[in-house]
């Protein structure tokens, strides 16, 4: 996973409070892009751009790429959120304990975008996943952090299932599996958020509790900010104007990891797959 633009501006506009636009003079000003103008009325849907987030040893280009080629990469659809990923089977419920967990997490697992094979479990029936976000230092708290794991099921069709793993707030998840909404602090006329709800870090472990051994599956993490302030709504707020209602006014901005492949013994994927 990576996030990235389809610009060609020669910028990459990621932040809603500084949104310019992706085509130039087609959507250069507020008025163009939240307009009525049937031409350029399109540009109103688009989303502002996303960032790749790379695990690099060090600030090189060897490093970067090295990165890169091992997939030890994230997406976000704009902030600086930080999301790392591991999987293994020597990790115990203190594995995120102390100073040293990062340095154990590599030593004993595997990263967001490597292969995860059955072989031996010295500790663990079942692998453990390592988790572990933060929030954009200037942008929005965290609401919640979430494992997609997809896999064919009996019948050859592909399934995915969304696993609610942490989040802010006192919230239960219901009889129907999904988490409440942790609630909304965004004053659209004024195009402001707070961040009096929400979490600024989520570091958590989890068990799949429907793992199949026998089953090949992947598994990814999606992490959400509380809501805030869609671009649109910036640039109505410029205007002295409402914020245009055939779009949303607010929006959780997210991050994604690069999946976690698990394989039964012997059917790891082929670099061809990969």
């Amino acid at each position: 996973m990576i996030g990235s633009s389809d610009g060609h501006n020669s910028g990459s506009s990621i932040e809603e409070n500084n949104h310019f636009g992706k085509l130039g003079n087609r959507d250069a000003t507020p008025e163009i892009r939240i307009g009525k103008d049937e031409a350029f009325i399109r540009v109103k849907y688009f989303s502002a751009a996303g960032v790749a987030g790379v695990w690099a040893k060090e600030n090189t280009r060897d490093a970067i790429y090295d990165a890169l080629q091992r997939k030890e990469t994230f997406a976000t659809s704009g902030p600086r959120i930080k999301v790392r990923f591991f999987g293994g089977y020597y990790f115990n419920n203190t594995a995120m304990d102390g100073d040293n967990w990062l340095t154990d997490a590599y030593a004993n697992g595997v990263t967001m975008g490597s292969d995860l094979t059955a072989g031996p479990r010295p500790l663990n029936s079942t692998p453990s996943f390592l988790i572990h976000a933060i929030k954009d230092a200037e942008g929005a708290n965290l609401d919640r952090v979430q494992v997609v794991k997809g896999y064919l099921d009996g019948d050859g069709n592909a399934v995915e299932k969304i696993f609610e793993v942490a989040w802010a707030g006192d919230r239960t998840i219901g009889t129907d599996g999904k988490l409440p909404a942790i609630g909304n602090t965004v004053d659209i006329k004024n195009a402001t958020y707070t961040n009096t709800i929400g979490a600024v870090e989520f570091k958590t472990i989890w068990v799949d509790p429907e793992f199949d051994a026998t089953q090949s599956a992947f598994y990814y993490l999606r992490v959400l900010e509380i809501p805030t302030p869609r671009w649109s709504t910036f640039d109505a707020h410029t205007l002295g104007r409402t914020p245009p209602g055939d779009v949303a006014a607010t929006i959780q901005e997210r991050a994604w990891s690069s999946p976690i492949w698990y394989s039964p013994e012997g059917e790891a994927r082929s670099e061809t797959e990969n």
